[in-house]
């Protein structure tokens, strides 16, 4: 079955506007690529699952996503990772650098 979707990807390059990509070439015309085999390049849509766009399209779909409350005030999940040397041992330090602030609806609707 992957094997029948790749064939088709391969056969309808066109139809999958992969020209706009052009670009993926522009240093084909560089020293260390002189004279090498290329052989035909095939763009692999970001659908494909598995390959690379997809995987990547994955990432950033679940990385920062702004959600909504019950009462329509926004509010985020965000994961850092620090350097044990800038982490902020206790919940005073933590509480100097996170803020949070209900916006008045009638100055700010």
């Amino acid at each position: 079955m992957e094997a029948d979707k790749l064939n088709w990807v391969r056969n309808n390059q066109t139809q999958l506007r992969v020209e706009k990509y052009s670009n993926l070439n522009s240093n084909s015309d560089s020293l260390d690529t002189q004279g090498a085999n290329k052989g035909k390049m095939i763009i692999l849509p970001s659908s494909f699952v598995g390959g690379r766009r997809y995987m990547d399209q994955l990432y950033f779909d679940d990385m920062y996503t702004i959600e909504f409350q019950k009462r329509g005030l926004p509010h985020a999940h965000i994961l850092l990772f620090l350097h044990p040397s800038s982490k902020y041992p206790t919940a005073e330090n933590i509480d100097k650098i996170i803020t949070a602030e209900i916006p008045n609806p009638v100055e700010d609707p």
